[in-house]
C-alpha cells in the first residue's frame, strides 16, 4: 500500500482560513492466479471564518476489479457551525455514484445531521 497526502492551509485572518487537503492511496495485492490493482483519492476545500464552516470534497476510486467501471466517485458539500472549540453541528449532502448493485451502478444521496460534542478533561482545560 503506498500513499501520499497534501495539506496546505492559508491563514487570511485571525478569524479566516482556508484549507485544502488531498490523499491518494495505491494497492498492489497478488491474490491467487492475479494481481490486484486498487486506487483512489479525495480532494476537499474548506473555509472557515469565525465559527462557521464550508466546504466541498470529492472522492474517486479510479482503479478498481476488472468487471467494476473505472470512474466511481463521490461529491459532498457541507456546512458547520461551532458553538466552541469542543462542539460542532454539521449539515452534509453527500451524492455518491459508487455503489454497484447487482452488475448496475446506483446513485446514493445522503442528508447527514450531526453534532459533535467532546467532553471531559483537556489539555488546556483540567478538570
Amino acid at each position: 500500500i503506498l500513499g501520499a497526502e497534501l495539506e496546505i492551509w492559508h491563514k487570511i485572518d485571525s478569524f479566516e482560513s482556508i484549507v485544502w487537503q488531498s490523499e491518494l492511496l495505491y494497492k498492489n495485492q497478488d491474490s491467487y492466479d492475479r494481481n490486484i490493482d486498487q486506487a483512489g483519492y479525495y480532494s476537499q476545500i474548506v473555509y472557515k471564518k469565525e465559527r462557521f464552516g464550508f466546504g466541498v470534497r470529492y472522492d474517486r476510486i479510479y482503479k478498481n476489479r476488472d468487471s467494476l467501471p473505472e470512474n466511481l466517485y463521490r461529491t459532498t458539500v457541507m456546512s458547520e457551525y461551532r458553538f466552541s472549540q469542543y462542539s460542532r453541528l454539521r449539515l452534509q449532502y453527500s451524492h455518491d455514484r459508487s455503489l454497484i448493485v447487482d452488475g448496475e451502478r446506483k446513485s446514493v444521496n445522503q442528508l447527514i445531521l450531526s453534532l459533535n460534542i467532546s467532553a471531559g478533561a483537556h489539555k488546556e482545560e483540567p478538570f
